[in-house]
């Protein structure tokens, strides 16, 4: 709740005592919205936090896909992004999780340098969907919840991995072997 009243006061337009072209409140809650990123950012208790490589490691084998927000402490940029996750988080709550790791502490310390190069990892916020482990998409400075919800819908609509049984019932038929398409010359 604090931090979407901060969200919607730091681009309020309020009338009142102006400073350089910015009202009072305004300006106090632009100083409370960096404050808070820096304490570990807006995120609401529907948006799991994840504070260790190992949270992080059991966070994505779970059964269903899992969407992790790499964000730095203290970046302005990445304040966009809590809302989203919270709608998303909010949304999608018996289906998938919804999660933040601060990868980036506010004077560029990495807080778990081997997660930062195995999914190199340079921007923030970074967003990328898990799925039995695996990554299935990333996004790298995008605000916008469609492309989210289109890859949450899409991957729990064809059915999640990690879901799916290991080995197929006695039952079923072997299937047969793909077959590679013959390759076609490239041209116009």
């Amino acid at each position: 709740m604090l931090c979407a009243q901060l969200h919607g006061s730091w681009h309020s337009r309020n009338s009142g005592r102006r400073l350089g072209g910015r009202s009072a409140r305004g300006v106090l809650a632009g100083l409370a919205a960096a404050a808070a990123l820096s304490a570990g950012g807006c995120a609401g208790d529907k948006v799991t936090a994840l504070k260790t490589q190992q949270d992080f490691e059991a966070a994505i084998q779970a059964s269903r896909p899992v969407l992790v927000d790499f964000y730095k402490a203290g970046c302005i940029t990445c304040i966009r992004m809590d809302g989203t996750m919270d709608k998303l988080a909010e949304e999608y709550r018996d289906r998938a999780t919804v999660a933040k790791f601060e990868l980036m502490k506010l004077y560029f310390a990495a807080t778990a340098p081997e997660l930062q190069k195995r999914y190199d990892i340079s921007f923030y916020p970074t967003v990328i969907l898990f799925d039995g482990g695996k990554e299935v998409r990333r996004w790298i400075l995008n605000y916008d919840i469609e492309p989210y919800r289109e890859a949450l819908n899409e991957l729990l609509k064809k059915g999640s991995p990690a879901s799916q049984p290991a080995s197929r019932p006695a039952s079923q038929p072997a299937s047969r072997p793909a077959t590679r398409p013959a390759s076609r010359p490239a041209g116009p």
